[in-house]
């Protein structure tokens, strides 16, 4: 579970509200209670680079992209 580690925060440290997006932990635990959710790791090479976080929306009839983020060094 090196993803929930990730983190967007200066000092390199995760945190439960990140300074731009919320937390990949968080964002998982909501993809398990909230249905519709799919979360995915984004990876380059053998590196785990970020995390997404995406599903439909029945009351826009649309798909969101709820969570998106990279880590800083990238």
């Amino acid at each position: 579970m090196k993803i929930v580690f990730l983190t967007t925060n200066e000092n390199g440290r995760t945190t439960i509200a990140e300074k731009f997006v919320a937390s990949n932990a968080l964002s998982i635990v909501q993809s398990v209670f909230e249905t519709g959710w799919i979360t995915k790791g984004i990876q380059v090479g053998d590196n785990i680079v970020g995390f997404t976080m995406y599903g439909y929306c029945e009351d826009l009839s649309k798909y969101e992209l709820c969570r998106f983020m990279i880590v800083k060094a990238y």
